[in-house]
């Protein structure tokens, strides 16, 4: 799904960013989670306790806990 900007009630495309490895992607939301979806990072890779694992857990400004 392209991202656009608007400029002067004008909307203008982003570049987009082509990302080899699902990790590399991962791991840059992660560090800027706050600043992209106002959420709070908790953990990477977490493990359930059923044997799956969750690739981020967070919360959001309310404390709710988010799965991604």
């Amino acid at each position: 799904m392209p991202l656009f900007k608007e400029e002067k009630g004008k909307l203008k495309k982003l570049k987009s960013l082509s990302i080899a490895k699902e990790k590399h992607l991962q791991k840059l939301v992660e560090d800027n989670l706050f600043e992209a979806l106002d959420m709070h990072f908790l953990a990477s890779e977490y493990q359930t306790t059923f044997g799956g694992r969750i690739d981020t857990l967070a919360v959001d400004v309310n404390g709710a806990p988010v799965i991604i």
